[in-house]
């Protein structure tokens, strides 16, 4: 069952990106998300709970693909109801017209961080970079700030990251360049 003309975004609040009043009145909502782990704990913390309070079946499916979406709403074939995505693409996507705003007249935009939530999500879970090392490799002057990382001659070897470079991977060799 298709509920919007475009996909509803949530970063997302739990139980609370289930809320819109076309969600409520459904008979089951559709969830995307990232698949494994994440959507594991997903069913456990929100979609199970939320199914149970209100009789409404959440059908998963996965994983999260920003083309998939895209072509859905292109096409007016949208086959999601609600989304799990990052926040950068939450934002670009909101101002291309491919996610429905947030219906906040059941979504208490007040309990949720102002930081954290947008016309279009709301965030779900957050997450830290941090500086890890191999001791016996870095001798007795350990790392102590993200510059380390781009200092290939006191600490040579292998380095990994992220594979996307937002969020998070481009801020940390700012920060590494001392750019506050």
């Amino acid at each position: 069952m298709v509920l919007n003309k475009r996909a509803t975004a949530v970063l997302a609040a739990g139980v609370l990106a289930f809320s819109s009043a076309a969600i409520l009145a459904a008979e089951s909502v559709n969830f995307v998300s990232w698949g494994g782990s994440t959507q594991d704990f997903q069913k456990e913390a929100w979609a199970a709970p939320f199914s149970k309070a209100s009789g409404i079946t959440v059908v998963q499916d996965g994983p999260t693909d920003y083309g998939k979406l895209k072509a859905m709403v292109e096409s007016g074939n949208v086959q999601w109801d609600v989304v799990d995505v990052e926040a950068d693409f939450a934002l670009r996507a909101a101002s291309e017209g491919l996610l429905e705003p947030l219906d906040f007249n059941t979504i208490k935009r007040d309990e949720i961080d102002k930081r954290f939530v947008t016309d279009h999500g709301a965030g779900s879970f957050f997450f830290s970079f941090v500086l890890g090392f191999n001791e016996s490799k870095v001798g007795a002057k350990p790392p102590s700030d993200w510059s380390a990382m781009f200092d290939t001659k006191t600490y040579p070897g292998k380095r990994a990251l992220y594979k996307w470079p937002s969020p998070g991977v481009l801020e940390l060799a700012l920060l590494a360049d001392g750019v506050a």
